[in-house]
């Protein structure tokens, strides 16, 4: 497993999380543990890509056959 150090952390975040942790019986270190892995797979990109992907290929065309991807493209061009 990997050791991240982080510098120069404000006092004030520092107090929050220990009042965090102790609210939620865990130690200080533990408790940023649970922080970061939540907020790493809070968001996945490649999951989301292919999410977008799938609504793209599952959405029909435009009555002109353009995707909505064209029709934002005109949108956005002729700005």
């Amino acid at each position: 497993m990997a050791t991240l150090t982080i510098r120069k952390l404000d006092d004030s975040v520092y107090k929050r999380l220990g009042e965090r942790a102790r609210r939620n019986h865990r130690s200080l270190e533990a408790e940023v543990r649970e922080i970061l892995e939540g907020k790493a797979n809070e968001f996945n990109f490649d999951r989301w890509l292919e999410k977008a992907r799938e609504l793209r290929r599952r959405s029909p065309p435009h009555q002109d056959g353009k995707t909505s991807l064209d029709l934002l493209r005109e949108e956005r061009d002729s700005w």
